[in-house]
């Protein structure tokens, strides 16, 4: 919203937002409603993301859940790759890596095994204080952890290729193990290898361009300047209090003053007394909203006129 701002695109705006919020008023008994109605007309996948973005909410469980379910086997290797064959196959099909390896390759092995994000400082625990240098992740398949530590076991090339053409896996199993001896430090050094050719790759690879979200809200603002301090931390309380107050069904031991003028009416009336906010953020509250041009405005029959008070501009000073 710009300072121009007038009653009337005001008004758009609470129209658009009222078409995402609950048509109907409390219910005494809640029976049903669809808080994606006003995203029916599009596929539910679609309609979610969506939803959530506006919203502020989550669309799907968090990946770790995920994760837990495909340990559980309730989620299957082949219900991944079902998902797979419903993308578009000449783009899983591009080359990767030099014709090591495609698109779908890469996004199934990442699918399969969580790829931990981390930050710079994190990494740098990581690879200090434990030990990914040393040993093989524990959720690797052990066709391919054989493959990686065969080669270190007898120091030939040649053992791997002989060891895969075994048919028998038991037989197999057992060649493997009569090279466990040497497993230790052989996964020390695989571990390592791994690392350095990951580190060479990286650096070969174009930076990533982190493209700057700009600010829609003053929230916005403040916390590109300052992240911890979030407004809506500060005032989320402050309005489920006044929300509860105002949509009360007589349950209440009194009812808000003024309600019949309306939520903001009301409520700048109340909060405009000396008695009104208690918070050290909303301080100058009470003096803003006592001002005569303010409840000169709150006067009026318009609610949309109300919020909107020319040549006046309402300073809330945040603290701890």
């Amino acid at each position: 919203m710009t300072h121009s701002a007038t009653s009337d695109s005001i008004g758009d705006l609470i129209a658009a937002a009222a078409h995402l919020l609950p048509a109907q008023g409390p219910i005494d008994v809640f029976v049903h409603h669809n808080t994606l109605h006003a995203f029916e007309d599009r596929p539910f996948e679609e309609a979610v993301v969506r939803a959530a973005a506006i919203f502020g909410t989550e669309p799907f469980l968090p990946e770790s859940r995920y994760r837990e379910e495909l340990a559980r086997d309730r989620i299957r290797v082949g219900d991944i790759d079902a998902v797979l064959d419903r993308e578009d196959p000449a783009a899983l099909a591009a080359q990767l890596a030099g014709g090591r390896l495609t698109v779908r390759d890469l996004r199934r092995v990442l699918l399969l095994h969580a790829v931990r994000l981390e930050s710079d400082a994190a990494v740098r625990w990581t690879l200090t204080e434990s030990d990914v240098l040393e040993r093989l992740r524990p959720d690797l398949p052990a066709a391919v952890r054989r493959r990686l530590l065969v080669d270190g076991v007898d120091g030939s090339a040649g053992a791997a290729r002989r060891l895969a053409e075994v048919e028998d896996e038991t037989a197999r199993a057992a060649t493997y193990d009569r090279g466990r001896g040497a497993e230790v430090d052989n996964e020390r050094r695989v571990c390592g290898d791994l690392w350095h050719a990951c580190v060479e790759a990286v650096a070969t690879s174009r930076p990533t361009l982190t493209h700057v979200t700009p600010p829609v809200r003053h929230r916005d603002l403040i916390r590109s300047v300052h992240p911890a301090i979030d407004t809506d931390d500060l005032v989320h309380p402050l309005l489920i209090r006044l929300c509860a107050a105002f949509l009360d069904q007589g349950v209440a031991s009194w009812e808000m003053p003024g309600r019949d003028r309306g939520l903001l009416t009301a409520a700048a009336r109340l909060y405009s007394l000396p008695v009104g906010p208690s918070e050290p953020w909303s301080a100058g509250l009470a003096a803003a909203l006592a001002d005569d041009k303010v409840q000169a405005a709150l006067g009026g029959k318009d609610p949309v006129k109300t919020i909107v008070v020319p040549g006046r501009t309402v300073n809330l000073v945040i603290g701890k």
